[in-house]
């Protein structure tokens, strides 16, 4: 991927066109430079679903925004007993979009699993989506990482102690396991189902 939007620029640059490019937000970490082959980069944060205090209080904003989003898909509210299960799943998502409709996935699928699909998902059922989704979140971490990944979730910050660590933060932010968020500037955290084992 690097190579791509490193060494291949030219090929992306095409004359009189104004191109927004996608990449992953990992490539700015370990190529500093490539925003200068560029008319400038950004990296696109997750939904701020929880504030940037300590006891990580919930954002209404960003739980309102993830429902509605989920909403324009369908009538997903018949889906739960009750929001909250709604938003447990969002929750645990930590404002990833993706990891979001893949848990929503899981939920209609377990929903036409049962003898009458127009029964709601319960307590027990929900928690049985997010344990298979968090268990899955948290094999992804090596024992290695928890120390630093408990940094980030403590100071919100990227403090990389060594050129070493470079590309396997890099990869744990490709892998949604340390998350970007904006509010009065950048800032970071540790996914929900990680955090749970630090």
């Amino acid at each position: 991927m690097e190579q791509i939007f490193w060494e291949y620029d030219r090929a992306l640059h095409v004359d009189g066109w104004h191109t927004v490019w996608t990449a992953p937000p990992y490539l700015q970490l370990v190529n500093g430079e490539l925003a200068n082959h560029y008319d400038g980069s950004v990296v696109l944060p997750m939904v701020r679903i929880w504030d940037n205090d300590e006891a990580r209080t919930h954002d209404e904003d960003g739980l309102h925004a993830m429902r509605a989003c989920l909403r324009k898909r369908g009538a997903i509210d018949d889906l739960f007993l009750r929001e909250e299960l709604l938003d447990q799943l969002i929750v645990s998502s930590s404002g990833h979009l993706r990891a979001l409709l893949r848990l929503l996935q899981d939920a209609v699928r377990e929903v036409f699993k049962q003898p009458d699909p127009s029964v709601p998902l319960n307590e027990p059922k929900v928690g049985s989506i997010l344990d298979d989704y968090e268990r899955e979140c948290r094999g992804s971490v090596f024992d290695d990482d928890l120390p630093w990944l408990g940094s980030v979730a403590k100071q919100r910050s990227l403090r990389i102690p060594n050129e070493d660590l470079v590309p396997r933060v890099a990869k744990l932010l490709d892998m949604a396991v340390v998350m970007t968020y904006r509010s009065d500037g950048a800032w970071f955290d540790v996914s929900h189902p990680v955090r749970k084992r630090l």
